[in-house]
């Protein structure tokens, strides 16, 4: 919980803010487990959830933070450190989180967009519909992520290092990286492949009511051989898109 002094620094402003960071107290300040909704609601903005604009966050022990829900824009979190923090729907525009950890945080539907993320470490955390659109991504660990639907469009990427040990093997993208990993570090990864090549039998078409029941059959037939039947009804998703 915040001290009541923090809270009200936080809720002077950000030049107020800033310029007591420059102090021996204000850059020793903790922010750990701070969850900014519920300790610094704004009682100005939509919701009352909290907007934080041109604020230096650099520097500071941010772990276990839940900034969900929360906006920053032109924050700067440089060298700060985020393990196991809450970030889910929270956005941050044009952050600059260089050499930050981010190791272990939640941030599914986050917003990155047009921020900056140089020697940032990525690993271990969760990436699901996560916005980077215009956001410079360099040199940053992505060992052990989960990426699922990103927002890549017009973000700058390069040597994404797939270790935490060492930066021995780097690809150009977040999602090659997820890739390779898998590629390289699945023990199963041959037999899933063997598999596909060699038991898949992909059954495409478009199947009327009258005809599925045969294609049903056809699919029981083949399971039971041994083979893994795949069935995709093109007639079912025409017929779902006409009513959606």
């Amino acid at each position: 919980m915040l001290s009541s002094q923090v809270l009200e620094k936080l809720k002077s402003g950000a030049k107020s803010w800033n310029k007591w960071r420059l102090t021996d107290e204000g850059r020793s300040v903790d922010l750990s487990d701070t969850d900014f909704v519920r300790d610094c609601p704004s009682g100005e903005e939509f919701y009352d959830l909290p907007l934080f604009q041109g604020f230096n966050f650099s520097g500071m022990n941010m772990d276990r933070v839940s900034m969900r829900n929360s906006t920053f824009i032109d924050c700067d979190f440089s060298n700060s450190h985020f393990h196991f923090s809450d970030l889910v729907d929270s956005y941050c525009l044009k952050c600059n989180f260089t050499g930050v950890d981010l190791s272990y945080c939640s941030a599914e539907e986050t917003s990155f967009s047009g921020s900056v993320l140089v020697g940032t470490n990525l690993s271990n955390m969760s990436l699901v519909k996560t916005d980077f659109s215009n956001a410079c991504i360099e040199s940053t660990c992505a060992y052990g992520i989960s990426a699922w639907d990103l927002n890549l469009n017009d973000s700058q990427q390069s040597n994404i290092a797939m270790s935490e040990s060492n930066n021995s093997i780097t690809v150009p993208t977040i999602e090659l990286a997820q890739f390779i990993s898998l590629l390289i570090n699945s023990k199963n990864l041959h037999q899933v492949i063997e598999t596909i090549t060699s038991k898949v039998v992909l059954i495409l078409g478009r199947f009327t009511p009258e005809r599925k029941a045969v294609l049903d059959e056809i699919k029981k037939q083949l399971d039971g051989h041994g083979y893994l039947a795949v069935l995709f009804d093109h007639y079912r998703s025409k017929i779902k898109s006409l009513y959606s």
